[in-house]
């Protein structure tokens, strides 16, 4: 990776609109959601009638054809003129109906490039009531900063107003922002901030493997020979009583009444708790890893796959495997670090990580077995770990002559007397719940 590598941040802002920029937000979000839809609506029109041409500067029109208009085209029809027909479209900011616009139509053109590839892909979707967005570009909005160290002002939305914030960062050089209503109620915003400069950072350790499951988040294994397990903390099991309560009462309410709609609410309140306490474990277990190991290696696991598993589908999505892998690539990136993807076909499971000697496919439910060659007894996460941590290149297993040296990095002997990973926490770490190291 280069070191000149730069990264896009971006921040999260929690806006605390008046009752009346309540109203005219949602305005906006109405005009915006109006925009979009006519896009779709205008591309859907020219495919059905069979116009597919765009017309080049260079190129002269011919009399009767019909050719397809271009974005910028749309746009003006769209944002410009269709105010005189409908006068309401003036009470959004002319940049967020701009935008919309934009995003409509290259949703559009990715769903085309999609099924030209042979991929199944449906019309963009048209939206409805529910979460609701609008962006703006840097001349639409200005911050004011009144607590620079809390990260707290106002927001001066064109159109809107200012409005009180709460951000995490720094947000006084955001390039444009994203508004959103969630299913919550809540308003917020997502700033995006100017690109920085990948920093250097001093690793404690060279690489790092990681073998993802479900009864244990992770098992790693660091070219330091330290082997360390996460719980897999299993957020929506645990709040799925609750999630399925909330549904129930939702159900029974009558349509269109007030009482559904604060039952709607609700439901989407226990749900979006349960994704927030996934992304806060997700960023710091990723913080953590990408913080202290300069290559991190992993599968390239067929997340989408493993999902269409029944019996396993709810476990995966709730471990929330693809956004750890996002999440660990970004960071290693504004690190200087290295991500390492192993072949999804790799066999991990199947090769002892003491002698190399491949013993065949196991089931699923084997976790614990002796090696037939050299009588070494392994368990399966932590042998997958070790393995994976070879076949990054960040083990040698072979010297000059070709005979296996591989290293150990954990006595399989110690394997014997624990039946499950100890809980006891490293002195030497700190009491922090992500630096849970197997006993000697």
């Amino acid at each position: 990776m280069s070191k000149e590598s730069k990264v896009l941040g971006y921040s999260g802002i929690a806006l605390y609109p008046t009752a009346t920029q309540k109203l005219q937000l949602n305005k906006v979000f109405g005009c915006v959601r109006y925009v979009y839809n006519s896009m779709i609506n205008a591309r859907e029109w020219e495919y059905h009638k069979g116009i597919t041409h765009f017309l080049d500067k260079e190129e002269t029109p011919i009399p009767g054809k019909k050719y397809r208009r271009t974005m910028y085209e749309w746009r003006k029809i769209l944002t410009t003129e269709s105010k005189l027909q409908y006068p309401w479209l003036k009470e959004a900011p002319s940049v967020a109906l701009q935008q919309a616009v934009s995003l409509a139509d290259k949703n559009y053109w990715a769903m085309v490039k999609n099924r030209s590839q042979g991929k199944k892909a449906s019309l963009p979707r048209k939206r409805k009531y529910g979460n609701q967005s609008f962006e703006l570009t840097r001349t639409s909005f200005s911050i004011e900063i009144t607590d620079s160290k809390r990260n707290r002002g106002y927001i001066n939305i064109s159109k809107v107003g200012k409005i009180r914030f709460h951000a995490g960062k720094d947000i006084s050089q955001a390039s444009s922002m994203i508004v959103k209503l969630d299913k919550t109620g809540k308003y917020v915003a997502a700033a995006r901030l100017p690109k920085v400069e990948s920093q250097h950072n001093d690793f404690s350790s060279e690489a790092i493997a990681l073998d993802l499951g479900l009864s244990q988040y992770l098992v790693s294994a660091t070219t330091d020979g330290e082997i360390s397990f996460i719980d897999n903390p299993r957020f929506y099991r645990k709040g799925q009583r609750r999630i399925a309560r909330a549904n129930r009462e939702f159900s029974r309410k009558k349509k269109g009444g007030s009482n559904r709609k604060k039952s709607r609410i609700k439901l989407a309140r226990e749900n979006k708790k349960v994704s927030n306490q996934r992304m806060d474990f997700l960023h710091k277990l990723s913080t953590l890893i990408a913080d202290n190991n300069h290559a991190v290696i992993m599968e390239d696991l067929n997340v989408a796959g493993m999902s269409k598993n029944k019996k396993l589908s709810k476990s995966i999505y709730d471990a929330g495997w693809g956004k750890f892998i996002s999440m660990i690539s970004y960071k290693q990136m504004m690190r200087n670090g290295e991500i390492v993807v192993i072949d999804r076909f790799y066999p991990s499971s199947q090769i002892c990580c003491v002698c190399g000697n491949r013993d065949g496919k196991k089931e699923i439910s084997i976790r614990k077995w002796m090696c037939p060659h050299c009588e070494s007894f392994l368990e399966r996460d932590i042998n997958a770990a070790i393995n994976l941590l070879d076949a990054g290149g960040y083990s040698e297993s072979l010297n000059a002559c070709g005979e296996d040296i591989r290293r150990i990095l954990v006595d399989p002997q110690t394997l014997t007397k624990q039946e499950k990973p100890s809980e006891k926490v490293d002195e030497e770490k700190g009491n922090n719940p992500f630096l849970m190291t197997h006993p000697d």
